[in-house]
């Protein structure tokens, strides 16, 4: 999931920029200082956290005592004194929690005076949202149809691996035959058959 960066200027400044980066990815916050002066003081906050700050740089160091838990280690000053007047601060491994509105001042050595004011949005890319959902659907979908096959496998190898039924065994006994004929002096069928189990 994308992200959009929008920096809106004060009103005595004209400039504006977006930009776009992929969570994990490195965000750069362009504050507007005063043109070849050191930066004496810089302050960078959210209004919706507590406490806002996400990077406060005074006395020619970050002050971590008061920075918000959630950016400590993840935020990087640079451009301190630059002949265009821009400071940078770098937002590391930046994530969808990220997201709101930044609020940036900076005083130089020029008078001690506010120099800049932006407001920074970062905020989630619509355009990009639906490709991850759908990324994710097909993910669940893939897995199901795994699960279902290696299911219906399983079955059927039971099926095949179960013992034959018994088998049918067929006994013969042996019979005899009597033949019991008439006293006669011709030959005639017999007048009598019995079956004899000899067992």
């Amino acid at each position: 999931m994308a992200v959009t960066l929008t920096c809106e200027p004060a009103p005595n400044d004209a400039s504006t920029y977006m930009m776009s980066s992929e969570p994990g990815q490195n965000v750069t916050l362009t504050c507007k200082g005063s043109e070849n002066n050191p930066v004496t003081f810089l302050k960078l906050t959210q209004p919706d956290l507590d406490p806002e700050y996400v990077l406060v740089y005074r006395d020619d160091r970050i002050d971590e005592e008061i920075q918000n838990p959630r950016f400590k280690g993840r935020t990087e000053l640079q451009s301190i004194s630059s002949s265009d007047g821009n400071v940078n601060v770098i937002l590391h491994n930046v994530t969808e929690d990220d997201s709101g509105t930044y609020k940036c001042f900076v005083e130089s050595k020029t008078n001690g005076a506010k120099t800049s004011e932006r407001i920074i949005k970062l905020r989630d890319t619509p355009g990009n949202s639906g490709f991850y959902v759908a990324a994710a659907c097909a993910l669940m979908i893939f897995i199901v149809s795994i699960v279902a096959v290696a299911l219906i496998r399983r079955k059927n190898k039971k099926l095949m691996s179960s013992p034959l039924d018994e088998a049918v065994t067929i006994q013969m006994t042996p019979l005899k035959l009597n033949v019991s004929a008439t006293a006669s002096s011709t030959a005639q069928c017999p007048s009598t058959l019995s079956l004899v189990n000899e067992n």
